[in-house]
């Protein structure tokens, strides 16, 4: 049996509403459940924000602006493998700048503007690196710019150092290391030569770097022999002999596949 309420419209059952108005009902808790669920989710999300390390904040916002953040943290796993990219733009820019000056004086020989490029070049990079100070890049362009400059020996392979300590595993830093190295091999105390070795055993690992150590041995006669030495001890027979082919092509003026 069925009534009739003329005032609300609807029609009970038995003291049961009827299944459009339970749909409706139902609705109603959902939207109030998933509204609730909302508001505690957006209260989680913000205290845990709130909850995260100041210190942390400083260090990601250091990668937009370094000379924003505090000092460089020591190069953790994670430091250590992206430290060189967080370099500021500017300070690479007018490094560019000042090596392409710095060239263009070693391309006639001027002495007194060489020297000059070199102190000018010098200062823009230690002004980079109080705000990049584990950026392995610049600390290899100072030791190589304290060599060229006629410097102490031991403030060059103290840069050096640094330059191992904070990337010690990019090919193509480890290209420039190796020459350089090389080049500097009878006043290298034992634990920089081992450094040297460990570049070339890295390159020996990538077609491409083993392309670039192949010209290395070609290009300069002078290291030929310790490179030779290195090889020796480093390279398996599959890399001797594709190393031997690479700079037999080389030699003869042949293009490298």
């Amino acid at each position: 049996m069925a009534t009739v309420n003329p005032s609300q419209g609807d029609v009970r059952h038995f003291g049961y509403t009827s299944a459009r108005a339970r749909g409706k009902t139902a609705v109603v808790y959902f939207s109030a459940i998933y509204g609730v669920l909302c508001l505690w989710a957006a209260l989680y999300l913000t205290a845990m924000e709130l909850a995260v390390s100041p210190s942390l904040w400083l260090q990601e916002l250091r990668l937009f602006d370094p000379a924003s953040g505090p000092e460089a943290p020591s190069p953790g796993p994670l430091n250590a493998r992206f430290a060189n990219w967080f370099v500021e733009p500017g300070a690479m820019t007018r490094y560019a700048l000042c090596e392409a000056r710095l060239q263009d004086a070693l391309a006639v020989s001027e002495t007194k503007v060489i020297a000059e490029r070199n102190l000018e070049c010098r200062k823009v990079v230690e002004d980079a690196l109080r705000s990049n100070p584990s950026s392995a890049p610049l600390w290899f362009n100072h030791a190589r710019l304290l060599a060229a400059g006629g410097s102490g020996e031991a403030e060059m392979q103290r840069s050096l150092r640094l330059s191992y300590k904070y990337g010690g595993r990019e090919g193509w830093l480890a290209e420039r290391r190796l020459a350089f190295g090389l080049s500097r091999w009878d006043t290298l105390p034992g634990d920089l030569r081992n450094n040297v070795e460990s570049d070339a055993s890295l390159m020996l690992q990538s077609w491409t770097q083993l392309k670039a150590l192949a010209q290395i041995y070609a290009s300069d006669f002078s290291v030929r022999g310790r490179l030779s030495e290195i090889l020796e001890r480093q390279a398996t027979a599959e890399q001797k002999s594709t190393f031997v082919w690479l700079v037999e092509k080389i030699m003869k003026g042949e293009v490298l596949p």
